[in-house]
C-alpha cells in the first residue's frame, strides 16, 4: 500500500471522521484468490461535471503529492463529503488475471480523504495500479490496494505485482544476510519470494531480516 490505523486531522469545521485501516503485505493481495485482478491503467477522462467540485476548493489538490496513509496533510474537503468521482480510464497492463488491454474500465472513488477517499487525485493523465475483480467498474481508496505508478510506495510495490511466485510455500521461503538466516515468513509489506536459480524459495525486495520481523504496521510511514 505503509502507514496503518491512519488518523487524518481535520480542517476545523470538517466532518468529525477519521480514515483508519490495515495495510496488508503487497503479496497478500496477488496471492489472494478472491483477488481476479491486478492491472495498471491511464486515467483517459473525468466523467463529472468537473465544475461542480471545484467549488469544493478541489482544485487545490492538484498541487499535492499522493499522502502515505499517516500523514499531517490537512483533508481537502469540508463540504459534500459524500460525493463520488468517476472517471475513465485505459487498461494498460495486466500483472494478475488476463483481459484485452487497451479497454476502458470505470474508477470511482469519494471525494473526502477523510473518509479515506481519493478521488481528489483521479486526474486525466495519472497512472494506478490497483485489484479488482470488475474490468467494467473498480471502487477506489485509501485502505484499498490502489498505487499510483511512480508515487512513493511504487519502487517496492511493482517488484511484488512483477515477481512473487505464489506457487512457493511462505513458511519454506528464507532469506540470508551475511551468518543471519530467516525461514519462514517475511512480513515486510514490500518482501516477495521467488524461486532462485536452483530452485529453491527466497525472499527478495525486504529491507532487513529485522524488517521481516515487524509487523506491517510498525513499519514505513
Amino acid at each position: 500500500s505503509s502507514g496503518i490505523n491512519a488518523e487524518w486531522p481535520l480542517r476545523p469545521g470538517g466532518v468529525a471522521h477519521s480514515c483508519s485501516c490495515a495495510r496488508r503485505r503487497y503479496n497478500a493481495e496477488v496471492c489472494d484468490d478472491r483477488v481476479k485482478y491486478i492491472i495498471k491503467v491511464k486515467i483517459e477522462q473525468d466523467l463529472d461535471d468537473k465544475e461542480s467540485f471545484d467549488d469544493d476548493d478541489q482544485g487545490d489538490v492538484d498541487s499535492y503529492v499522493w499522502p502515505p496513509l499517516t500523514t499531517d496533510m490537512p483533508t481537502t474537503t469540508t463540504t459534500d463529503w459524500y460525493r463520488i468521482r468517476r472517471v475513465r480510464a485505459k487498461i494498460l497492463h495486466f500483472y494478475k488475471g488476463k483481459g484485452e488491454l487497451g479497454t476502458d474500465i470505470i474508477l470511482e472513488s469519494g471525494m473526502m480523504d477523510s473518509m479515506c477517499g481519493i478521488g481528489a487525485w483521479l486526474n486525466p493523465g495519472e497512472k494506478f495500479a490497483l485489484s479488482t475483480n470488475s474490468l467494467e467498474v473498480a471502487k477506489m481508496g485509501l485502505c484499498s490496494f490502489n498505487f499510483v505508478v511512480g508515487g512513493w510506495e511504487w519502487d517496492q510495490v511493482e517488484p511484488v505485482l512483477k515477481n512473487h511466485d505464489c506457487d512457493c510455500k511462505l513458511q519454506a521461503c528464507r532469506m540470508r544476510v551475511n551468518r543471519k538466516v530467516l525461514r519462514g515468513m517475511c512480513k515486510d509489506t514490500a518482501a516477495y519470494c521467488a524461486q532462485d536459480d536452483k530452485g529453491k524459495c527466497r525472499w527478495y525486495n525486504a529491507e532487513s531480516i529485522e524488517s521481516c520481523r515487524l509487523p506491517p504496521y510498525m513499519r514505513r510511514n
